[in-house]
């Protein structure tokens, strides 16, 4: 399915370049097709396709089996759902039947993102019939209800439309991804929608109009999405509304419902505009899994029939709960024309809390009789704390505050020495957070030994799993692995609990065959589903569970002990269940609970969970549920169904210390851990030992456990189990040093610890592969071996090229002169400490916001002295924003203003006119194509640094004299800028950096090159803090010292890179003729001769690390530069190679990049050039051909090759030499790219045999 999908996309695309017209519309047939009813003769698969029935279109005579679909029986109401290939803009539907055709409803979806639309509410029985269509998002999904007394035989369904070119952010149309889009009210104040179409929740006080709105009765052209938004139509009560400024239900003389969608607030005022005949019957507000019924018990009419006020005004003040939804029921005499909806109340949230001392488990020396315990807030708040969890604000214990931010407290040492009590805290406006913080902490004696089974693995602070629910979604009507793409990319395992598993084909199988061989769980969810609120009988349950079981094991061929995990239908649980179904599985997880598990649940058959956002009551503190998990060492499960909607917190989760795995696993540890005893602890002559016992079965008790151990003040040299060395890891709680290792799920195990010295530190250990201050290198096993660079005590002994693994480029973005001037001291703190230190920087700034600020200018005009600092440009503003849709001319007068700007504001500044403009830049969203990498490289810019690449641009080429790297490590775990993002440790760094590869990295002479990001936000304690994070500048200060002293690393500047790689070389022109050599600051040369007469030959010698051999070679004569046309070339044929399950060649640490000038004039029947690896791999495996018989044209080269030209002072052009015409540079609509797709078209057809006969243009078939 998807090779049918990416083919039928290059197919689109080379039709639409063909044409030149990118907008024409495109009408396909369905390609994948299921019912609700269905018979042997008229199955659901016969819809799909171009129309075949022989008496299609007429409806007078059924063209018989195998033709059409049609319901079981002619007096079912049954829908049928077609999907297609393509998602479009759909402006029309062509329904073409075969016999009997009467249709009811007709809806529109995508399958991506759950959105449905009614398109048809009423009888229609044509047998041929066009629909219009105005959805407001991309379609690719239609949904067809039957009259339920026809046989509605259909032959095909055509879906028309324009092919999304992407959200258009500011048109009124919410497109995926964007949460809403109020057009010209977007990033208003208090309208709700931000400027990039994301919800934003008021702040304090405020109102805000309707962001979404949904209906099922709607005319066309007056749909639900017109609700939204701010008025816009005038208003008028007694005369009807306009096309497309309000919505009106489908029949003036039934009632209908419109659901309209506002930020979280607790309401207070909801006020209805109406534009005709205004009449408001009940109104409800979503809480708690169900509609709150607000507003009852009389008719609201809007005012004024004449023109005066059309508006209904109802107050909520007294309603004391959060919501995002209201409900509006019309009355059923009216037409009831509403043209907005406006919601105000109060969002104001509870206070966030964070603990500074004592440290979370701290253990303090119990000669102190007291201890002074502090907190902070984010907002102005008063604060209290009890031994009870649940204790009542106001019934605690007050802490005393200043300003509102800080909390303090004097606490006696308890009679037990241990304490562990909980804060609340309530923000001015009265709200409380709902989940205390709880602080543990001891006194004792801080040498005893201890040894502790972990919570969690890992002993991460807490747990959190995703499950999706019911496998075959009813209101899809199709099988969908909910949210899989999402976990896959984050590492995450999910559990999938699969109902309905009696209707599920092969190909539905395959999906969950697919999933369980990733690693994600598979659980059962019963074959009926069945939702009762009382008892099922017995027989039944356990009945429909060994349906359940044997279908999944026996499809997906997974072993009975794998299925563990059960889930109750609507989470309906009674207690007899669990006997019911002990012998089958081991958990089952619960619904409708939204709470968090404990560490050691209560019920581990009905396991808490929280509902997913949009399905179902959701609390409105989604994320601080797992703020709430990592502090009280607690499990999160979130719930999905047919969408997987909020994706966003498994971004956010993975920044906080939580064990993310199945229910199953997750479930099978907390067993083990309750079950493990430590026995037999005794001393050694080396260390301690001990036994680690687990009664339960380990085939289905599998995962092993996380111990950790602390042993004093001694030094652990090694941990070995059964016998065996075993990897530990140390690390340091409260103020006490441990370690934490593994061991595997067995019924006994025995541990044996080694302790060497008595120092207490655990900040270096030489010998554990890492660098820690103060070691100058650490190789782990070969400290001290023979050849090796590193002593036993990990003293560096020579810094030798063979040691070196990466020249690492510390990048500091954002330097910015437009936020509050607050902040700027930071600037001068960054480039003081790293030239004091002598640790190279590239700050990326924008240079127009330098203006009039002393302290901002000073801190730029320091950067620019600062001898192991640079400034890349990065430009910043509205037009800056749109640089790749832009003309060649138009980008290079943008970037230019800014490179005189700053030459004429550093003049002013440093009272000097010698002041040369920055040659490394940066774009802004790393929006770069090959259009802004010309016009950069023509104003003197040598080297692009970036951290990503946009899906829309992909990766774009360097020049022979233009550096481009787009991949970078960075500090943040997220990979993301802001005050929020979480930072790693230095140790996580220094592993990525030799973890880096990527076949577009740049090398120096075969060492990788590897910007290191941080941006100036990440520094701040919150977006409008001027306060420095200190743990955060003392982890970045800590890593870039480390990385200072471990020979394995370099640390330079962007222009360091292009300097190393293209070192400067004197010329001689004389007859074409260019001789260049080199010697670098550590005696690197280079020798080269390259001919005018398009002949060649170089020669290098390298004597150390640092040779400055260039990586692409001059040359001159004919040829052109087309390693872009090349490179698109081979990741299209890799695409298809991948699609036809063909052999792809693996990968290797050093991908070869051949680079040739152009062939030799034709002598004695040869012609000879001259090919450089521009990634210097020291291999040749893919040199191109350097000879060849003359005579033939030169056609483009199917290998990993790059014909390179370029004269003085000209911009090198994408150009194949041969029969083939020049190619433009985007590569949009070129002769070569159609020619590619054309190609591997064929290739594909060829392969599979099949035609694509899904895509059809409006004026008529494409074969």
């Amino acid at each position: 399915m998807k090779t049918s999908i990416l083919i039928s996309a290059l197919a689109v695309m080379a039709l639409m370049s063909l044409n030149n017209a990118y907008a024409e519309d495109v009408c396909q047939y369905a390609s994948e097709a299921s019912a609700t009813s269905e018979s042997d003769a008229s199955r659901a698969i016969y819809a799909i396709g171009i129309p075949d029935a022989p008496s299609g279109g007429e409806c007078s005579n059924w063209s018989g089996p195998g033709y059409s679909w049609a319901p079981q029986n002619w007096n079912i109401m049954a829908n049928l759902t077609l999907r297609y290939n393509t998602s479009v803009n759909a402006n029309n539907i062509t329904v073409i039947g075969d016999y009997d055709m009467c249709t009811n409803s007709m809806w529109v979806a995508n399958s991506t993102t759950g959105k449905k639309q009614l398109v048809q509410n009423s009888i229609d029985n044509n047998c041929t019939s066009v629909r219009n269509v105005n959805a407001n998002f991309p379609v690719d999904t239609v949904i067809l209800q039957t009259c339920g007394w026809s046989w509605s035989s259909t032959d095909a369904v055509q879906l028309c439309g324009s092919i999304p070119t992407g959200p258009v952010c500011g048109n009124g149309k919410i497109e995926a991804p964007e949460e809403c889009d109020l057009g010209a009210q977007n990033g208003q104040a208090g309208s709700g929608c931000s400027a990039n179409c994301k919800i934003e929740n008021i702040s304090g006080t405020g109102c805000s109009y309707a962001l979404s709105a949904e209906s099922s009765s709607e005319l066309p052209g007056y749909e639900a999405i017109y609700a939204t938004g701010a008025p816009d139509s005038d208003g008028n009560c007694g005369t009807a509304p306009s096309p497309k400024t309000a919505w009106q239900k489908a029949a003036w003389n039934v009632p209908s419902n419109i659901t309209l969608t506002f930020p979280y607030t607790y309401p207070a005022n909801l006020t209805i505009f109406g534009d005709y005949d205004l009449c408001i019957n009940r109104v409800w507000f979503w809480r708690n899994n169900s509609w709150y019924l607000a507003q009852a018990g009389a008719i609201d009419r809007g005012l004024g029939l004449n023109g005066s006020s059309c508006n209904i005004d109802y107050n909520f003040s007294d309603l004391n709960f959060k919501t995002n939804k209201a409900m509006v029921e019309t009355c059923g005499w009216s037409f009831a024309a509403i043209d907005a909806a406006k919601l105000c109340g109060t969002s104001d949230t509870y206070p966030k809390i964070s603990i500074a001392s004592p440290e979370q488990d701290k253990l303090i020396d119990d000669s102190q009789n007291s201890v002074r315990l502090q907190i902070s807030t984010d907002i102005p708040s008063t604060c209290e704390f009890g031994k009870d969890k649940n204790f009542i604000m106001g019934g605690g214990t007050g802490l005393s505050t200043t300003d509102g931010l800080t909390h303090s407290y004097n606490m006696t040492r308890p009679a037990n020495n241990s304490a562990e009590i909980y804060y609340k805290c309530a923000s001015s406006s009265g709200k409380v957070n709902p989940y205390s913080m709880e602080h543990r902490f001891a006194f004792g004696k801080i040498s005893s030994n201890s040894i502790e089974v972990c919570n969690w693995q890992n002993c991460s602070e807490g747990a959190a799993s995703f499950s999706m629910d019911d496998g075959f979604q009813p209101t899809l009507g199709y099988v969908k692995a909910v949210c899989q793409d999402k976990l896959d990319e984050k590492g995450i395992k999910g559990t999938y609990f699969l109902a309905y598993t009696n209707t599920y084909n092969q190909s539905d199988w395959d999906i969950w065959r697919n999933a369980y061989a990733k690693g994600h769980e598979i659980g059962g969810h019963s074959v009926s589903h069945a939702c009762t609120a009382t008892p099922l009988d017995k027989t039944f349950l356990t009945s429909d569970t060994q349906e359940n079981i044997a279908e999944i094991t026996q499809n997906i061929g997974m072993p009975a002990s794998k299925l563990v995990t059960y889930d109750w239908p609507c989470g309906n649980y009674f207690p007899e269940y669990a006997d019911w179904l002990s012998p089958y599985f081991q958990f089952a997880r619960g619904y409708h609970i939204n709470q968090i598990e404990s560490k050691n649940p209560e019920d581990f058959w009905n396991l808490k969970s929280v509902n997913s956002l949009n399905f179902g009551d959701t609390p409105p503190d989604y994320f601080t549920l797992a703020d709430v998990a990592e502090n009280y060492r607690d499990w999160v499960n979130y719930v999905y169904h047919d969408y997987c909607n909020n994706p966003e917190i498994m971004d956010y989760i993975k920044t906080k210390n939580i064990w993310v795995d199945t229910i199953g696993s997750v479930a099978k540890y907390i067993k083990e851990r309750q079950a493990t005893t430590v026995t037999d602890i005794a001393n050694t002559s080396t260390g301690i030992k001990f036994n680690v016992v687990n009664p339960l079965n380990a085939t289905i008790f599998d995962k092993g456990l996380t111990l950790r151990v602390h042993v004093g003040s001694g030094n652990v040299s090694k941990v070995a189990v059964n016998g065996a060395d075993t990897g530990f890891t140390k690390l340091i709680v409260g103020n006490r040093d441990y370690i934490r290792f593994n061991v595997p799920a067995k019924n006994s195990n025995t541990v044996e610890i080694s302790v060497s010295g008595s120092n207490n530190s655990v900040n270096a250990t030489c010998g554990n592969s890492i660098v820690e201050a103060p070691e100058e290198c650490d190789l782990g096993a070969q400290n001290g071996a023979a050849n090796s660079t590193c002593t036993a005590d990990c003293k560096n002994i020579t810094k030798n090229a063979t040691t070196l693994k990466a020249y690492v480029v510390p990048y500091i973005g954002d330097i910015d002169g437009s936020i509050d001037s607050g902040w700027f001291y930071f600037y001068d703190q960054l480039r003081k400490w790293h030239q004091d230190n002598n640790i190279s920087v590239t700050f990326s700034f924008y240079s127009k916001t330098i203006k009039d600020d002393a302290q901002f200018n000073n801190a730029v005009a320091n950067m620019y002295k600062c001898p192991n600092c640079e400034l890349a440009t990065k430009s910043q503003g509205t037009s800056e924003r749109d640089l790749d849709n832009m003309s060649y001319d138009e980008v290079k007068a943008i970037i230019g203003s800014d490179q005189d700007y700053f030459k004429s504001k550093m003049q002013q500044i440093l009272n000097t006119s010698n002041v040369s403009a920055p040659r490394t830049y940066n774009q802004l969203y790393g929006r770069f194509d090959p259009t802004i990498r010309s016009a950069v490289h023509d104003l003197g810019f040598n080297i692009y640094l970036e951290e990503y690449i946009t899906p829309e641009h992909g990766y774009t080429d360097s020049l022979p004299d233009f550096d481009i790297t787009q991949y970078s490590v960075s500090f943040t775990q997220s990979g993301h800028p802001g005050p929020n993002e979480i930072f790693k440790q230095p140790n996580e760094v220094i592993q990525n950096l030799l973890d880096f590869q990527n076949d577009h990295a740049l090398y120096i002479n075969g060492t990788t090159v590897i910007p290191l990001m941080a941006h100036q936000q990440d520094f701040r304690t919150n977006d409008s803090s001027d306060t420095l994070n200190q743990t955060k500048w003392d982890t970045y200060t800590r890593t870039l010292e480390m990385l200072k002293n471990d020979s394995r690393f370099r640390l330079i500047k962007g222009q360091d890179v292009y300097n190393l790689r293209h070192p400067t070389q004197p010329t001689n022109n004389t007859g074409g003729n260019t001789t260049g050599n080199s010697t670098g600051n550590t005696t690197g040369n280079f020798t080269g001769n390259f001919t005018g007469n398009n002949t060649g030959n170089s020669t290098g010698n390298t004597t150390n690390e640092d040779d400055m051999s260039p990586q692409v070679p001059p040359s001159s004569g004919g040829g052109g530069w087309s390693a872009s046309v090349s490179q698109k070339a081979e990741e299209i044929k890799d695409e298809i190679t991948d699609s036809l399950g063909l052999t792809k060649a693996s990968s290797r640490s050093c991908s070869e990049r051949w680079i040739c000038s152009s062939w030799s004039g034709c002598v004695n029947g040869s012609q000879t050039r001259e090919c450089a690896d521009i990634n210097k791999c020291d291999t040749k495996k893919d040199r191109p051909a350097t000879s060849q018989s003359c005579g033939r044209q030169i056609a483009l080269n199917a290998s990993n090759q790059t014909t390179l030209s370029t004269s003085p002072g000209t911009t090198p052009e994408s150009k194949v030499t041969g029969n083939l015409l020049s190619a433009d540079s985007r590569g949009r609509a070129g002769v070569i790219g159609l020619t590619v797709l054309a190609v591997l078209a064929a290739l594909y057809l060829a392969a599979k045999k099949r035609l694509l006969t899904g895509l059809f243009r409006k004026q008529g078939t494409v074969s």
